[in-house]
């Protein structure tokens, strides 16, 4: 089984082509249920990021 790998909210900011706050914004309404808190800082699984930077980010309220 193969260890999970995780991005930045920097980095999926980058991927999605919008801010950091934005993110952190759709992770504290709910919206990024698979971010990861570690410490003081969110993770994102890549394999998430990839998805959403493919197909898209469906925002429900």
């Amino acid at each position: 089984m193969e260890k999970p790998t995780f991005k930045s909210t920097e980095e999926a900011a980058a991927a999605w082509g919008v801010t950091r706050a934005t993110v952190n914004n759709w992770i504290n309404r709910g919206q990024l249920p698979d971010a990861v808190k570690f410490g003081h800082k969110w993770r994102i699984p890549t394999d998430t990021v990839d998805r959403i930077a493919r197909e898209g980010l469906e925002l429900t309220q």
